[in-house]
């Protein structure tokens, strides 16, 4: 289920406590999905570092990815790279 991006509220809030009190690059590399996928959507990321990282193979840390490539015009709509 995890792999599939599916998560139950305890888990989640349990990510965000844990969140709060890691580096960026503890966030990028975290075995949690929940955190790694929060990271995408931190200011600390830049957009240099955005265009370096791999896909994920979770499904939820990859949808954030793509929003965020989204919003800082790196990729279109389509997901093709601008």
């Amino acid at each position: 289920m995890e792999r599939q991006g599916i998560h139950n509220q305890f888990e989640f809030y349990k990510a965000i406590e844990k969140y709060l009190n890691l580096s960026i690059d503890e966030s990028m590399n975290s075995p949690n999905p929940i955190i790694k996928a929060m990271s995408w959507f931190d200011k600390r990321l830049g957009k240099r570092r955005l265009l370096k990282i791999d896909e994920d193979e979770n499904i939820i840390v990859n949808k954030f990815k793509n929003i965020r490539l989204k919003v800082e015009g790196v990729i279109n709509k389509e997901g093709n790279f601008v």
